[in-house]
Formats: C-alpha cells, structure tokens, sequence
C-alpha cells in the first residue's frame, strides 16, 4: 500500500488528492455515523419500544411480515423505507407515493429526534453522495491522460 501511494503522489498527483479525498470522507462517515448513532441511542433509551412500536403499526400491509423481524437492531429496521423507492416499486408494488407515507411515519415516530436521525442517516450515505461524483473524475482523467 505504500508504494501504491509513493507511486501515486509522484506519478498522479490529482490521483492521490482524490484518494486522500476519498478515504477522508469514508473516514468522517464513519465517525459521524458512529456519532450520531450514539446520540440518538442515548436520547430515545426509554423511547425506543414506543418508536418502533408507531413504525410497525403505520408500516405498509405488504411489508408487515418483513418489519417485525428485527436484522441488526431496531435503527436498521427503520432505515428501510429510505432506500431507493423503486425498490418498493419493484419488489411490493408500491407507487412513490406509499413510499413518502412510510417516510413520514418515521418522521411521525421519531418526533424532535427526526433532525438527529436524518443527519445519522446522511452521514451513511456521505460516501455515496461524495466518492461516486468523485470516482467518476477521475475514471474522465485517466481515459483523457
């Protein structure tokens, strides 16, 4: 790996700032998830069974089989109906439409705690939103060098 990064910073210089971007943002994603994680665990401890509990009675009849089956803790559960909406439209049939209802019953179950969840749920997607834009760069610089 260090030569891999000696060659860069002398050969590609725009290379290895973009590779010292990259693992910089992964790196800030990773703490600022883990962060706000804990703050939103600490801020709805006595909350939780109630949050959720809102989350599976207003959740869509055709995904109610799925949402009572906790993977990995309640916070991933809840993470699901942020995912692209075609999914759902793929697999349950389900317009855009539904799928904005289902991100407000988040919303809804969260309360005040909704901006805290909303910046955790950014800062997990911060690679997606910054690196791809930025793979793309540098994929257009190596075909045009």
């Amino acid at each position: 790996m260090k030569e891999f990064i000696l060659m860069l910073s002398e050969n590609y210089p725009f290379l290895y700032l973009c590779f010292i971007l990259v693992v910089a943002v992964m790196i800030l994603s990773m703490i600022l998830t883990l962060v706000f994680s804990f703050i939103l665990k600490l801020l709805t401890i006595n909350k939780r069974n109630d949050i959720y509990k809102y989350y599976v009675e207003n959740s869509p009849e055709i995904y109610k089989p799925w949402v009572s089956i906790k993977f990995g803790g309640w916070l991933r559960n809840i993470d699901v109906p942020f995912i692209y909406w075609r999914f759902f439209q793929f697999f349950y049939k389900m317009t855009k439409d539904d799928v904005k209802k289902w991100r407000n019953v988040v919303k809804k179950s969260f309360g005040k705690y909704y901006i805290i969840y909303m910046a955790r749920l950014i800062t997990k997607k911060m690679m997606l939103i910054i690196v791809i834009p930025m793979l793309v760069g540098i994929a257009i610089y190596m075909v045009f060098n």
